[in-house]
């Protein structure tokens, strides 16, 4: 598949895409016979999905994409045959071309027996491919099994599954058997308790590998008097995966292998509960959110050699903590809703190297020595940080032509680092706000403004990292108006923003420097109706920006830095039922100029100019073939080159 992607893009970016009907040929023609996938399903059983093909190429730049997706179902009386196939392929061309494949297979067949039994057959197989020498740069899963659906009753499924794996990784294919089974439970016991669990069991063992995935969800619903409720949900998941990597010398001549083997292990555990009290007083809603999470990452390397003792020789585990807390309360009447809410937050993670023993008793000292070098290491990344969170929005109906809408947030953050060799403690205060208006002048034009701030202040305690200390504000203001004719639709804004980011002790340091950075922005969406079918349509903004060094205390600056951005892309656009198309011309211009000693000299100069086009057809209703892409003349200061943008999509649902 590489070779036969390579070969094609190679083609595709000689051609230089002067002639797009042959681009077009040549995407569709290597696109059949390679369906595929990149993400694969979490359950093993057979789902269904839409029957649909599609496929697409994209080249921006020097980067080349083709995907494409195939998926297929079939009934036949009580059987039912599913193929599900999708391929992603990047190209990156470069003085060092890189190419990276993913592709994916699922192939199945289902007999019923009767409503409440099912057995089936399914291959599933799993590809990945780069080029790029990297750690896992090669591999593929192929996994073929025969499983049941057993409804043992209306409240309860049952899917056992036995199959077959093949698993290969950077050139070492380990086979093995796979085993396990999901099962559902969905009871309602008079409506006043739900409960709603899931379970799955999955073992994939490959020896010397062996990869797991166990699961189980718990839910309970419990509803009370005057519409309230309770929702306890409990969830375990554990997942081990075994992977190869390029064992180091001293490994390879000790133990005679090739690739090393790195088991890891992650186990999460959830606990959650919510309240909801409805209508505790007139219009207003209760709810109360607490939980608790914990994740745990066990590493195990399987090879170790002693003729080097250091550091890295010692695996890590992660623990990590986290509990949480969350209330709110609605309000919603005819003139105001609006939610008040409080969250708060703490999580812990530390690290922790896993030390292990040794006979012989000359090398026991030097393996004390690294694994207390390894220790101070990672306890550096422990921490402990808490967060709490303020916030409210809220939309008042001022008239039936009038809508005010309403944020706030108030946000601290406390991060610690309990390492003395660590300095990174610090607090953070973020405070925002919003409002909007809108105001319906008629039936054609809606008028809107607002204003944003935002302040965020850090403090790093300890004075090693306290350069870094700042405040930062941010202030925004906009208005604009959305007129909707008959024939003419535009939307304009216009808005101004200011940046000013403030360090505390910015007179002492003599390398921290305040700034500022300010913008004003201007934004247009035009259509014009000329015939039935054809419309002129423009899309524009204009930026200037400016950034400089700034003095809060007098609130005065000093320009260093000018950004002049404009962008104009008008064009011809016919609608219609089975197709709509359009063409036009796109420009874009970007200057800087910088300011030394009261000089302002251009620092650069780029402007691109060229055609775009846009065509979408629907020969039925389940398909749809698109066509967009641009083509640019662009010049760069003193340098001038030509450059390419295509997107290709075809999507048919079968």
């Amino acid at each position: 598949m590489q070779t036969v992607f390579r070969k094609n893009t190679v083609l595709l970016s000689s051609l230089k895409f002067s002639k797009p009907a042959l681009i077009i040929l040549t995407v569709l023609f290597f696109a059949y016979p390679n369906f595929s996938q990149t993400v694969n399903d979490s359950s093993l059983i057979n789902q269904i999905d839409r029957n649909s093909f599609s496929t697409g190429f994209d080249k921006q730049l020097n980067t080349y994409n083709f995907n494409s997706s195939f998926i297929l179902n079939r009934n036949f009386k009580k059987m039912n045959f599913t193929i599900t196939e999708r391929f992603n392929s990047t190209f990156i061309k470069s003085e060092i071309p890189n190419i990276k494949d993913e592709q994916f297979l699922r192939a199945g067949t289902e007999y019923s027996f009767s409503k409440k039994f099912k057995m089936g057959i399914t291959a599933v197989n799993n590809i990945f491919s780069d080029d790029r020498r990297i750690a896992i740069n090669q591999a593929s899963v192929l996994n073929s099994y025969l499983y049941s659906k057993i409804k043992i009753s209306d409240e309860v499924n049952l899917n056992p599954f036995f199959g077959f794996s093949q698993n290969t990784q950077i050139g070492q294919t380990d086979k093995g058997i796979l085993f396990g089974s999901e099962a559902t439970v969905f009871k309602n016991f008079n409506d006043d308790l739900i409960l709603d669990s899931y379970l799955k069991y999955f073992d994939e063992n490959i020896s010397p590998r062996k990869n797991t995935d166990h699961a189980f969800n718990l839910s309970l619903t419990n509803y009370f008097d005057n519409n309230i409720s309770n929702i306890l949900s409990l969830s375990l998941l554990q997942s081990r995966k075994d992977f190869y990597f390029a064992a180091d010398s001293f490994v390879i001549r000790d133990f005679g292998i090739k690739n090393n083997v790195q088991s890891r292990t992650e186990s999460y555990y959830k606990i959650l509960n919510k309240f909801v009290y409805p209508e505790i007083i007139k219009n207003v809603t209760f709810s109360f959110d607490g939980g608790a999470h914990f994740r745990m990452i066990d590493r195990q390397t399987k090879y170790r050699s002693l003729n080097f003792i250091s550091p890295a020789i010692f695996d890590v585990d992660v623990n990590e903590l986290r509990l949480e807390f969350e209330s709110a309360a609605d309000y919603v009447s005819k003139i105001f809703s609006g939610r008040i809410g409080f969250i708060f937050s703490e999580r812990e993670e530390n690290y922790r190297p896993n030390n292990f023993d040794v006979d012989n008793i000359f090398i026991e000292d030097e393996k004390d020595k690294a694994f207390e070098t390894k220790e101070r290491q990672e306890s550096q990344k422990n921490n402990i940080s808490n967060r709490a969170t303020l916030n409210f929005t809220g939309s008042l109906n001022l008239s039936e032509d009038d809508l005010l809408i309403m944020n706030f947030s108030q946000n601290k953050l406390r991060y610690d680092t309990p390492s003395e060799l660590n300095f990174d403690d610090r607090d953070e205060v973020l405070s925002f706000f919003r409002l909007q208006y809108f105001r319906k002048m008629n039936p054609f034009f809606t008028f809107f403004t607002g204003s944003e701030l935002s302040i965020n202040h850090t403090v790093y305690i300890f004075a090693e990292r306290s350069s870094n200390n700042n405040i930062k504000r941010i202030l925004k203001f906009n208005a604009g108006g959305d007129y909707a004719g008959k024939n003419f639709r535009s939307k304009n804004e216009f808005s101004v923003s200011a940046n000013y980011t403030v360090y505390d002790f910015e007179d002492l340091i003599p390398n921290i420097r305040s700034f500022s950075y300010r913008q004003l922005y201007y934004q247009d969406s035009t259509s014009l109706r000329l015939f039935k079918n054809i419309f002129v349509t423009a899309i524009a903004y204009s930026k200037i920006s400016e950034q400089g060094d700034f003095r809060w205390n007098n609130f005065t600056g000093k320009p260093m830095r000018d950004l002049y951005e404009n962008y104009l892309e008008p064009k011809l656009v016919n609608v219609s039922e089975k197709f709509n198309y359009g063409a036009g011309i796109r420009v874009l211009s970007l200057k800087t100029f910088s300011h030394r000693a009261k000089i302002v000299e251009k620092e650069s100069d780029y402007f691109s100019i060229g055609p775009v086009a846009e065509f979408n057809i629907y020969p039925s209703k389940n398909l749809l073939v698109s066509l967009k892409g641009n083509y640019e003349f662009i010049k760069s200061n003193d340098n001038k080159r030509q450059q390419t943008t295509l997107n290709i999509r075809m999507l048919w649902e079968l």
